[in-house]
Formats: C-alpha cells, structure tokens, sequence
C-alpha cells in the first residue's frame, strides 16, 4: 500500500485493507496521473480489502463519508471531462460504522 494510507482497515467494510483503492476511478482520470496534485491524490486514495476493490472497479461506492464526497466533488470539478457521469454505482458499505 503507498505511504498516502493511513489504515490498515478496509475503508468500505472494516476488513483488513490489502490494496488501496482509488474514490474517483484511476481509468476516469487524466493521464498522467502524477500531474495530478499530491493532495488530490492523497485524498483519492483509501485502503481496501481486496473483494471491495475488485467489486468496485471503475464504479462509485455508495459512501457517503467527507473524504468521498470531497474526492468526487473536486474530480468533477476540475479533472473529470463536462458532463461526466460514473459508470455505476455499487452497494460496498457492509456492516462499517458511518465515521467521518
């Protein structure tokens, strides 16, 4: 997992974390990835066991927490082409406790 992770708890289902996985889908992204600022991808970025990552793929988890929020909210507005819409979403939040 990259040094950006501060858990190693899975951020969708309190699994522990083996991978990490992108909020805002990595394929969505402008490429290079690395002119994206550090503190976007900092922001996009949570620990994920691996089930959640492969059931997300290049969907949009149904969280609902400041940090998803605010990775999707600053993607659409700045990184994401107009008139974007994710490819999906995806029910991941088993049994985690709604923390900030």
């Amino acid at each position: 997992m990259g040094s950006v992770l501060r858990s190693t708890t899975c951020h969708y289902c309190n699994r522990p974390a083996e991978t990490e996985d992108h909020i805002v889908p990595r394929c969505d992204l402008p490429k290079p990835m690395s002119r994206l600022p550090y503190w976007f991808r900092e922001m996009d970025v949570v620990p994920a066991c691996r089930k959640c990552n492969n059931d997300k793929g290049p969907m949009k988890s149904d969280c609902d927490c400041r940090q998803c929020i605010g990775a999707w909210a600053v993607a659409v507005k700045h990184y994401l082409p107009a008139g974007y819409t994710p490819r999906g979403y995806i029910k991941l939040q088993r049994a985690r406790s709604k923390v900030g």
